[in-house]
């Protein structure tokens, strides 16, 4: 099972690195959904099997900056890719579950978190250049960006039937009891009409561009 797992790893790890290559709106949540796909047929396939992995592990990626959508996107990912996540420190985003499980939620995380960012930062440049007021433009796109990418993943965990393994639920309610939680709301009042815009800018990168990559991972 170690094998077919690592193997499993590898393959979503080739994907992303792939798609950083022609790194659009596209390519960012075709990705994802590809990876989605790829952890739903090795769970089918050892389903049939005896081999069930009931160990759990967490790892922490630790972000430069605490930005607090990278909190929002990584409750996202760990719902659709059957973990869970918490905060550790001031940046770190721990992730919760089975091995696999585990590395491809901090792959793809990762991933859509720098496109994210990347994509937020060049549109508020584009803003600045023409004279407007930015404030909470980033705030304003990342939780449009973080609506489509739910939006979009939501369903298609509802199709593949992925679920959070029972025991990862069960020790993660355990440990939950000594945890703390976190205000994570985004401040998006802005002053500039031209903000406005920046949800549906933002939505749009996070669940259409999916709709039309579709059938590249089909």
């Amino acid at each position: 099972m170690d094998e077919k797992r690592e193997k499993i790893i590898e393959k979503v790890k080739k994907l992303l690195k792939l798609s950083q290559k022609n790194s659009n709106a596209a390519e960012a949540e075709s990705a994802a959904l590809k990876a989605q796909k790829l952890m739903a047929e090795y769970k089918i396939e050892i389903a049939n099997t005896e081999e069930i992995d009931e160990v759990s592990i967490e790892d922490t990626i630790f972000l430069k900056y605490g930005r607090k959508w990278s909190y929002l996107l990584a409750e996202i990912i760990a719902n659709n890719f059957c973990c869970k996540t918490f905060i550790k420190g001031n940046y770190g985003v721990t992730f919760f579950g089975e091995k696999m499980d585990v590395e491809i939620c901090k792959n793809v995380f990762f991933y859509l978190y720098k496109y994210g960012d990347r994509t937020a930062k060049k549109l508020i440049r584009d803003l600045k250049k023409n004279g407007h007021n930015t404030r909470a433009a980033y705030n304003v796109f990342a939780e449009g960006y973080c609506s489509g990418i739910r939006k979009k993943l939501n369903e298609q965990c509802k199709a593949l039937v992925l679920v959070i393994p029972e025991h990862v639920q069960k020790t993660f309610n355990e440990r939950a009891k000594n945890m703390k939680g976190i205000e994570a709301t985004l401040n998006t009042e802005y002053i500039d009409p031209a903000i406005f815009n920046m949800y549906d800018v933002g939505k749009k990168e996070g669940y259409t561009a999916m709709d039309r990559s579709r059938t590249a991972i089909t």
